[in-house]
């Protein structure tokens, strides 16, 4: 996941004045503020279209989780332990079978088989001497 954060308004609004006075060319704006000059010509796209400079926000918010009740999800798979994801999400419905796994893992639940009854034990080699 990318940690990358948005340039600051502070920044944005001296480029674009400095754009404005035309006393520069972009690619010296654009070096002078450490910038690519698409980024210039991104912002003055959005500030004519959209009017203002403001970056954009509340994208980041991950996956749209269905699955929000997991007491009621533990529940399920307490009564359904032996079906696969993909079943699991036909009888949970409108679900992926992705996003059932993402609940398995929110519920510390593990899929991996753990056969007890089959123990393989190894005899260590008497030495003779």
């Amino acid at each position: 996941m990318s940690t990358r954060r948005a340039y600051g308004m502070d920044l944005r609004e001296r480029v674009i004045e400095a754009v404005n006075k035309g006393i520069w060319q972009l690619k010296e704006i654009a070096k002078l503020f450490n910038i690519n000059v698409k980024t210039i010509y991104k912002w003055r796209k959005k500030l004519e279209t959209t009017g203002t400079l403001a970056p954009k926000t509340g994208f980041e918010q991950g996956h749209s989780h269905k699955i929000t009740n997991l007491d009621e999800f533990k529940n399920f798979i307490k009564e359904n332990p032996d079906l696969t994801l993909k079943e699991m999400a036909q009888k949970w419905g409108d679900v992926s079978p992705t996003a059932i796994g993402r609940a398995l893992k929110k519920i510390n639940f593990t899929r991996k088989k753990n056969n007890l009854a089959i123990k393989n034990v190894m005899k260590k080699k008497e030495k003779n001497f």
